[in-house]
């Protein structure tokens, strides 16, 4: 199997102590994952809005990025909306997205980007975990029917027949499920009712998709807020990127083979049987063929997490920081991503995406 190799992509390193106590004080802002200004990088500072389901990992790149490049990542995590409208704005150099840009923000990006059309990298995957916060039950089961009649409303109760029914030996409360879903507007949201309306087409109408939550429940800001709001109050149930349910309970999807549990094995083999809408280096996800895929012990409700950029029409100071990011989030930052949840590219993966890196502003 092929490989990147990353030891030509190694500048000097420098003041790696001063770099890491600035680090240490950068952490310190759970919104911004790099620090503006910092006096110690020597190539200036990189620019980005977006998704925060990525934010974990921007946190790793960036590490990487002040200790081996001496490049300032400055990443804003307010949300998938408001990442591509800092994007298309000119705001940020580059926007991050669980979704793709739609029709208008795609032609609208055109301008931003002096003509050039706004490429996309799927550069950060992690599993959608369905989190809930039941004493006693672990490893309930719903199936993608179940799951959508709970969000939608349809099922109310944790004893619910349908529910019991899925979950044989297992004692269910009779009490109210508590929905909580993002009041942001979010990629996330998104890709969760693509998701259900591929998969409970039935019950979940192909146009209640979106940015914007169709469902029912309590709103609670960012991927943050909704696990701390499940974390913090039982009988409650929400969507998530997995890396921040690590130490919560999660829902065994069953996506018609069988009950699978959210691992990094199972969203594994999933992400074998990923492909992208067409040949193009604009690298968009077919999640309907994701979503919709029945593997046994495979995880296939998978969060793609674009960084959308221009294709050209930067400056040679923004090219240049951009392409470093991504190389070095491509190479070195794939050795360290399983240890916040995410999934580490496969090595096929990674030379396409390489190859839209390379193709870039050129």
């Amino acid at each position: 199997m092929d490989t990147l190799d990353d030891t030509a992509f190694r500048p000097r390193r420098a003041k790696t102590r001063m770099r890491k106590t600035l680090l240490a004080l950068c952490a310190v802002s759970t919104l911004l994952t790099g620090c503006a200004g910092n006096p110690d990088n020597t190539n200036g500072t990189l620019t980005g809005e977006g998704a925060t389901s990525q934010q974990n990992a921007i946190n790793l790149f960036a590490d990487v990025l002040i200790r081996e490049h001496g490049l300032n990542l400055a990443y804003n995590a307010t949300g998938s909306g408001a990442g591509v409208q800092k994007f298309l704005e000119s705001v940020v150099v580059f926007g991050g997205s669980d979704s793709p840009l739609d029709a208008d923000e795609a032609k609208r990006s055109l301008d931003r980007c002096k003509g050039h059309p706004a490429w996309h990298l799927p550069l950060v995957i992690s599993p959608v975990a369905i989190a809930y916060n039941l004493p006693g039950v672990d490893g309930l089961v719903l199936t993608a029917d179940a799951l959508a009649k709970v969000f939608k409303g349809d099922i109310t109760k944790w004893n619910d027949a349908r529910i019991k029914k899925l979950n044989p030996g297992k004692t269910l409360p009779d009490e109210h499920i508590n929905v909580i879903f993002r009041s942001d507007k979010s990629g996330t949201t998104d890709n969760v009712q693509k998701f259900l309306a591929y998969t409970a087409p039935k019950v979940w109408k192909a146009d209640a998709v979106g940015k914007v939550w169709q469902g029912v429940g309590n709103g609670a800001q960012g991927s943050a807020g909704v696990a701390g709001d499940v974390m913090g109050n039982e009988y409650s149930i929400t969507y998530v990127e997995g890396g921040y349910a690590k130490k919560m309970q999660t829902v065994h999807l069953d996506f018609g083979s069988g009950p699978v549990a959210m691992t990094d094995a199972s969203a594994g083999r999933a992400l074998d049987h990923i492909r992208f809408r067409d040949n193009s280096l604009n690298r968009v996800v077919d999640t309907e063929h994701l979503y919709t895929l029945n593997k046994p012990g495979a995880y296939p409700f998978l969060l793609t997490t674009y960084e959308i950029f221009c294709s050209a029409g930067y400056s040679k100071d923004d090219r240049e920081r951009l392409q470093t990011f991504l190389r070095s989030a491509l190479t070195e930052g794939q050795k360290i991503v399983s240890t916040h949840g995410y999934i580490p590219l496969p090595p096929s993966y990674q030379k396409k995406l390489m190859a839209t890196v390379e193709a870039a502003n050129k």
